[in-house]
């Protein structure tokens, strides 16, 4: 009879060989041991590969892919979960790392939960640290999921939880940025409930390095996450009417975290043709959509946070506000 694991743990792989010995050993170390780790090396450049393949031989619980050509994280985790047989599925930065009871205590919910979230704690270059901890009391049905999701309770990060697999019939989106977020919109749809473990077992490495995954310059790509942000509206709209304030708060928290990548790319870059041409987009999305009359003037100046803006687009916005909102 074929050994079906409880969890798979699914690691993309690209260029993180300073990181990979402690990001695996802390999974392959868990107290819970029902487990497959599966290793997507995307086509590194650096020795990663090789400390993969030792490790493989000295574990029989991992199984290891190494991608012909650089695929990227959302095809590299789409492989991942091809490879996946656990029951339930996971994914963890191959720079980060977790507790080792993370698994242990989230199989303790198991039975009962579709999803299994824990907090996330970020460590900082400068040897900060930050918990992020939003849900902290269970949600026992869909619509309440869907709720918290809008109000950015829930944070959409895939790595910080566990998912029952068979609720999953789709893959990460290779077209658009920010994967996490269309990926769990997806998922919690298909979800009845949701458990958070108040407790930082999850450990993310925040670093400037270019060589990261995740790690992806500003673009006109990132115009993309303006077609979710509209489809989650319309969807809300036809399934869950009842929230529709909550989703228009949510498309503000969408525009505000473009907002942020485009100063921070103004402030580091020489602006080109098409960084003014995804502002204008950006622009004049934010200008149609601050017409709405769901939102407050309050909300919508709030959600935006204008006032962390740098200075050169503060005008730009605080136009849209004050002269689209009232």
């Amino acid at each position: 009879m074929e050994y079906i694991p409880e969890i798979s743990i699914i690691i993309p792989i690209y260029n993180t060989s300073k990181y990979l010995q402690k990001c695996v050993s802390s999974v392959l170390e868990q107290t819970y041991s029902d487990l497959e780790v599966i290793l997507v090396d995307d086509c590194s450049t650096d020795n990663s590969y090789e400390i993969c393949k030792k490790m493989a031989f000295n574990d029989s619980r991992i199984i290891l892919h190494h991608n012909n050509k650089n695929r990227g994280l959302s095809i590299t985790r789409n492989i991942g979960m091809e490879l996946a047989s656990g029951s339930f599925i996971t994914f963890v930065d191959s720079d980060d790392w977790i507790d080792i009871e993370t698994y242990a205590k989230a199989m303790n919910y198991s039975e009962d939960y579709d999803i299994i979230g824990f907090n996330m704690m970020i460590h900082y270059r400068d040897d900060k640290t930050k918990v992020i901890n939003r849900v902290e009391n269970p949600l026992h049905t869909n619509k309440e999921i869907v709720k918290a999701f809008l109000l950015n309770q829930i944070d959409p990060s895939v790595c910080n939880k566990i998912f029952r697999f068979s609720l999953i019939d789709f893959n990460f989106d290779n077209n658009c940025i920010y994967e996490d977020n269309q990926f769990f919109w997806k998922l919690i749809k298909k979800s009845s409930n949701y458990y958070n473990i108040n407790s930082p077992l999850y450990h993310y490495i925040k670093r400037k390095e270019e060589n990261s995954l995740t790690d992806k310059q500003f673009g006109m790509e990132y115009l993309s996450f303006i077609d979710y942000a509209n489809n989650v509206l319309k969807e809300v709209n036809v399934f869950y009417s009842e929230y529709m304030r909550e989703s228009h708060l949510y498309y503000l928290t969408c525009l505000n975290n473009l907002l942020q990548k485009c100063c921070k790319t103004v402030n580091n870059s020489c602006i080109d043709s098409e960084i003014l041409f995804a502002i204008s987009i950006l622009k004049k999305t934010t200008d149609e959509f601050l017409t709405s009359s769901i939102l407050s003037q309050g909300e919508k100046e709030k959600t935006l946070n204008l006032g962390r803006n740098p200075q050169g687009f503060r005008p730009l916005f605080c136009h849209s506000v004050h002269t689209k909102a009232r």
